[in-house]
């Protein structure tokens, strides 16, 4: 089952979590936010197309205080989250690939409240490839409730979009792009088809697969964590183009490629090329 593990901060060596929350039907949970102001827990459902909500200090069986999930909402693949607090507002990142859902088929009657339906519940023949997308709701959104603006297009340059930050002060959201390999910046107010406002990309950037940042707005710094070549890299908040990071935290050699590993569902040996397959 999916779990949640809570450490406290000042937890070290092995040892259990202060605290256990099990997600349940919230499986593949790709992004999290926190909204310390409401206490509560928002977390991303990849397998679902759903955002789940918590409490904050849930742990155990505890049941989501609500669901955001259905057709209108255009989740399909949700990766990361970020919460505008001083707007009161949620992004999530899409990576564009979905199927309907429905309460009539296995024993979803007996679905429990505020549980997102799960992939045996999937209708088949639905399953459909939709654009790769920024969606925005209100933070108390609900059900199977419309964003209230999308950025999505090609002048916009998504691509696999993952991890997502919002800075407050600059009206600013920060997007990992993890197969375009850069970081996009747009307008928080952006909609539609749009272009980033800027771009960090390049060789120089040392970005390879981002798949995660986040803001450090005290010391003004950007922090990416690349999915492609075991590494963090650091960068002054405004950089653009082809920038050098400011440094970098590796976990391996540098130019040492990750497996890249990431679903596989199967696996095949080509005798030929003496290749081992394996599909993501």
């Amino acid at each position: 089952a999916a779990k949640m593990l809570v450490f406290s901060r000042d937890q070290e060596g092995n040892v259990p979590a202060a605290r256990v929350l099990n997600t349940g039907y919230a499986t593949r949970g790709r992004g999290i936010a926190v909204d310390d102001a409401h206490e509560e827990l928002f977390l991303t459902s990849q397998h679902n197309s759903a955002v789940v909500i918590f409490r904050k200090q849930a742990e155990g069986d505890e049941p989501p205080i609500r669901l955001l999930q259905g057709d209108q909402t255009l989740l399909a693949n949700p990766h990361g989250i970020a919460i505008h607090h001083g707007r009161d507002l949620i992004f999530v990142t899409n990576h564009g690939h979905v199927s309907s859902r429905s309460t009539e088929q296995g024993d979803a009657s007996q679905q429990e409240p505020n549980r997102p339906l799960g992939r045996e519940f999937a209708v088949p023949g639905t399953g459909r490839f939709l654009p790769p997308s920024v969606t925005v709701y209100r933070r108390a959104a609900s059900g199977d409730t419309s964003p209230l603006r999308v950025i999505r297009g090609p002048k916009t340059q998504l691509d696999w979009p993952s991890g997502i930050g919002v800075d407050e002060r600059r009206g600013e959201l920060y997007v990992a792009n993890d197969t375009g390999q850069s970081i996009l910046v747009f307008d928080e107010d952006a909609a539609g088809d749009v272009a980033p406002i800027r771009v960090l990309k390049g060789p120089n950037t040392k970005l390879d697969s981002p798949v995660g940042l986040f803001l450090d707005t005290k010391n003004d710094e950007l922090w990416v964590a690349n999915y492609g070549n075991n590494a963090l890299t650091v960068y002054e908040l405004p950089a653009e183009g082809d920038s050098t990071p400011i440094r970098m935290i590796r976990s391996a050699p540098s130019g040492k490629r990750a497996l890249m590993i990431g679903n596989p569902g199967a696996l095949a040996y080509d005798p030929n090329r003496e290749e081992i397959l394996v599909p993501n």
